[in-house]
């Protein structure tokens, strides 16, 4: 029995045990270091300057996601690949559309950032993609990416303008800035530069299909109708400049979607030109020189502007500005912002005056001081006839110019007329008057120095004194008014007497007349 007991406790032994617990612990350990050390994933880039093999860190939201275990070139030699191990329980931030770029210290036109990896040295950046399919192959950005974390829109812009607008230029909405430009490539076929930009969703229902980009340098001068205009926008504007955008056309407007396709232009006159491309357009014929008009100069109705100068000279063969017999088109169009039926409306009723002949357009002067062109007026006069020497040139309406005087010829006409004035004898009527004009000031003076000296105010007061209330002169005065007035009370029967009897005087006026009596009568 107790031998039976023994060999049991033998089956048992704690010998068994610690070597099952280390046999597990050795599997745990290769399987963690061999099976599920995480996804290694490739990242090529162009040059990986600054990044060390289990060193560099891969982050997301600051946090260590993976490492960096090797680096090495492409099989062409183009690109520098670096392996990198992301931790197991990272894998689901191995988007398809996940972003990978190298922070370092930048210094740009905008900002300063990076700063912290002077002391610690460059890692990996990831930001999360939205794609549900995983990859493990990325290719690492040389710049970050713009907005990375928010919710942006993605659209394509084009551009003939020969400047290059560097990633992360602001995109601005009446100076708030909506977007920025992601990055740019070169159509060489086309010889146009594409642009990749970012619109922020919470602003992207500021932007239609209707929507117009244009470069804005940050500095403005305008000269108009209205006088100088000068603004700088922004510091930042003026040192690299931005994207402005806005919506001139407001009907049957469609809102943002992805990868919309837009046109970017040189500046805002341009950009504003682009719009009026279907507005009803005119052709206004000079004979002279057109040299206070420019494309721009603005068209006006009832002092009201309905339009601008579109291109000028508008030649169907560009040699015809050598032929003096041929006057200088110039093509005009309504900036109408409202429904086609209402533009084609106002261009009916401008249609019908131009063939009845009371249509016409005249030039003036928009800004006596400073003006860059004159402007067009408009104008509609039923007593007023004009009319042109041709009604249609190249398939639009003619509007007849009259009485057309350039500025120029204006200031011309009043420096002519100004060399006619006898200006030496005007200078010397001016002078003479001037004289006459000092000898009176000099007599008046006198006087008033007379006047000031102390005699003759002392008479003066003497003289007011004398005529006094309480001075003799006065009482003198008082008592022959009193003896007049009590002669003139005596006299008064006398002369009402004489008033009623004229003969008062010699008879007296109490005996009455005698009757005559007739002898032999009884």
């Amino acid at each position: 029995m107790n031998d039976q007991t023994k060999s049991v406790k033998k089956k048992y032994s704690l010998y068994w045990l610690i070597t099952l617990l280390s046999f597990l612990i050795t599997a745990v350990l290769i399987w963690q270091n061999s099976f599920n050390k995480g996804t290694l994933v490739k990242i090529s880039i162009d040059s990986a300057e600054g990044i060390e093999a289990h060193k560099t860190q891969v982050k997301f939201r600051s946090v260590t996601v993976g490492m960096v275990e090797n680096i090495h070139l492409n099989e062409d030699y183009t690109k520098t690949i670096m392996e990198t191990r992301i931790y197991p329980s990272y894998d689901d931030l191995l988007r398809k559309d996940s972003l990978f770029w190298i922070v370092k210290p930048r210094i740009d036109t905008k900002q300063i950032s990076g700063l912290s990896t002077l002391f610690s040295g460059s890692y990996i950046e990831l930001n999360l993609g939205k794609d549900d399919q995983m990859s493990d192959e990325f290719e690492c950005m040389n710049e970050p990416p713009v907005y990375a974390g928010e919710d942006t829109v993605n659209i394509v812009i084009d551009s003939h303008y020969d400047r290059i607008l560097e990633s992360t230029t602001a995109i601005k909405y009446k100076g708030i800035e909506i977007g920025q430009i992601a990055g740019h490539n070169y159509d060489i076929k086309n010889d146009r530069i594409i642009y990749t930009a970012k619109i922020k969703k919470s602003y992207a229902s500021l932007v239609s299909n209707k929507a117009v980009f244009w470069v804005d340098s940050g500095f403005s001068v305008n000269f108009g109708s209205s006088g100088f205009n000068f603004s700088i926008p922004s510091l930042d504007n003026l040192m690299i400049g931005s994207v402005n955008v806005t919506t001139f056309e407001h009907f049957d407007q469609k809102p943002l979607n992805e990868w919309m396709e837009f046109s970017l232009y040189k500046d805002y006159t341009s950009a504003k030109a682009s719009t009026l491309e279907d507005n009803p357009k005119y052709v206004i014929l000079v004979e002279n020189n057109t040299q206070d008009i420019s494309v721009g100069s603005e068209v006006m109705f009832r002092n009201s502007k309905i339009g601008e100068v579109l291109e000028i000279p508008y030649f169907t063969d560009p040699l015809d500005i050598y032929d003096l017999n041929k006057p200088i088109p110039i093509l005009i169009v309504l900036d109408i912002d409202a429904e086609k039926k209402a533009v084609d409306k106002v261009k009916a009723i401008f249609d019908e005056h131009i063939k009845s002949g009371d249509l016409c357009a005249s030039v003036g002067v928009s800004n006596l001081l400073l003006t860059t062109g004159d402007i067009i007026n408009i104008e509609i006069n039923p007593k007023k006839k004009c009319s042109s020497r041709s009604k249609v040139y190249r398939d639009y309406a003619v509007i007849p110019l009259v009485e057309y005087e350039s500025m120029f010829d204006s200031v011309h006409k009043f420096g002519k007329n100004l060399s006619k004035v006898d200006i030496e004898a005007i200078s010397k009527n001016v002078n003479k008057s001037l004289t006459n004009l000092n000898e009176t000031i000099l007599s008046l003076n006198r006087v008033v120095n007379e006047l000031e000296s102390k005699k003759t105010v002392d008479k003066l007061n003497k003289t007011i004194v004398s005529y006094n209330s309480d001075s003799e002169v006065y009482r003198s005065l008082i008592t022959v008014l009193n003896k007049l007035n009590k002669s003139i009370s005596d006299l008064d029967p006398t002369i009402k007497k004489l008033g009623q009897k004229s003969n008062a005087l010699v008879f007296s006026t109490s005996e009455k007349d005698v009757e005559p009596k007739v002898s032999g009568k009884k």
